[in-house]
């Protein structure tokens, strides 16, 4: 019902205000946790019928970034800033983002 959708936007927006990263932008994503100080991060064009380069930031909420590595472009390193990181995708595929955080405070 019409009505609903505002309460539903904002249980989804508390929701996601507790995960410990986020991502803006016109992409599919994915945040998997490898182990207690490494998250990985999959970025899609979701374009199937309009692929195109897309741009995205990951934000960082409840975790600090010690080390961002691009795993599909050659392991290089990515700069590391705690306010968020600005991406792209490239057109018709993916990117995977490695990031090493300290202190974890994810729940096992």
């Amino acid at each position: 019902a019409p009505e609903y959708k505002p309460v539903v936007l904002q249980a989804l927006e508390e929701a996601a205000g507790r995960l410990p990263i986020r991502v803006m932008g016109d992409v599919a994503w994915a945040a998997l946790r490898l182990d207690a100080t490494h998250i990985r991060v999959v970025l899609i064009d979701p374009g199937y019928l309009d692929p195109a380069r897309r741009q995205a930031v990951i934000r960082f909420q409840h975790v600090v970034p010690v080390e961002i590595r691009d795993a599909l472009g050659g392991a290089s390193s990515l700069p590391v800033r705690t306010d968020g990181l600005a991406v792209t995708v490239p057109m018709g595929t993916l990117r995977i983002i490695d990031v090493a955080i300290e202190n974890p405070t994810l729940s096992e």
